[in-house]
């Protein structure tokens, strides 16, 4: 029973999880542009 809370809780959270880690690299990639444009 836990078990399956927990696969249910996990299947929920996932997404949102991915959603995050999307925006995160997307900043990365923009930061590393900024960054790259001053040293030039």
């Amino acid at each position: 029973m836990r078990r399956l809370l927990c696969n249910a809780i996990y299947w929920l959270i996932e997404p949102l999880l991915d959603r995050l880690d999307q925006r995160k690299a997307l900043q990365r990639l923009e930061w590393e542009e900024l960054t790259s444009e001053k040293q030039d």
